[in-house]
Order: structure tokens, then C-alpha cells, then sequence
């Protein structure tokens, strides 16, 4: 099988605009029994790989998609419900990547099933422990035109 040769004479055309996106919090100090948005994103999308890290397993994330928790079935994104979940790295979907008991080392999870948004997507981030802690999201995804 072969295919016809390219027509040189005419200008080939445009790529397609490219959709995908990006944002990231930078790592933002949450103090004890604070709430705070760590990301927000301003336009419509749908995510492609969501990336929250703490330094506490106790540290809690809302994912709010127009004003609406995205909730999963009997756990909250929070990296030690996920681990007594029995959530891990090869987890599809949602995957347990860091892991720690103790305070001040790495928990890490990551989204990667798709879920969208119209207007607005905000990821929280909850410290229910008595001292300072550190959240940190980043989010990649494809824009709606």
C-alpha cells in the first residue's frame, strides 16, 4: 500500500490549536485547623493529571469543581485514608505515591481520571494537626475553547 505523495505546491496546513494546560500552587504553608485554596483555575477544563504533595498523611484536599466536591466512594483525598484504603503507586485512576506516618516527609497522590469543570476549579487544602504544615497541588488539563 502506498500513499499519495505530498502536493508541494500548496502550503500544508496549521496545526490544531494546542488545549492542554498547566498550573501549580507553589508550597504554601497551612497553619493548624486552616483552610486554604492552594490552586485555583479561572477557565473550563477537564484534568489530565492532578499532583497534590504534603508533608503530613493528615493533611486533607477538596477538589471543588464549580462549587462542588469531587468525592470518591468512601475515601477523602487525604494520603493516609488513601493508604488505609489500601490505595498504591500502581493504583489506577488514583495512585498513593509517597506515603509517611510521620510528619515532615513526603505524601504524595496523583489524579489521573478525567473530571471537568465549567467555570471554576479549586483544590483546598485542610490542617487538622497543631502545627504549621506545607501543601503543594499542580494541575494539568485540557482547556475547553
Amino acid at each position: 500500500m502506498s500513499f499519495p505523495a505530498r502536493r508541494r505546491d500548496r502550503p500544508s496546513e496549521a496545526p490544531p490549536p494546542i488545549r492542554a494546560s498547566g498550573s501549580t500552587s507553589g508550597i504554601q504553608t497551612i497553619n493548624p485547623n486552616e483552610t486554604k485554596t492552594v490552586l485555583t483555575v479561572n477557565e473550563p477544563g477537564q484534568n489530565l493529571l492532578l499532583h497534590c504533595w504534603t508533608d503530613t498523611c493528615q493533611m486533607r484536599f477538596q477538589i471543588i469543581c464549580d462549587g462542588s466536591n469531587l468525592r470518591l466512594p468512601g475515601s477523602l483525598f487525604c494520603t493516609l485514608d488513601l493508604y488505609t484504603d489500601g490505595y498504591v503507586a500502581s493504583t489506577p485512576g488514583l495512585s498513593l505515591l509517597k506515603y509517611n506516618a510521620t510528619d515532615g516527609y513526603d505524601n504524595v497522590f496523583i489524579i489521573t481520571f478525567p473530571f471537568a469543570w465549567k467555570q471554576k476549579l479549586e483544590i483546598k487544602a485542610t490542617n487538622p494537626t497543631t502545627s504549621a504544615r506545607a501543601a503543594y497541588a499542580s494541575i494539568n488539563y485540557m482547556r475547553f475553547l
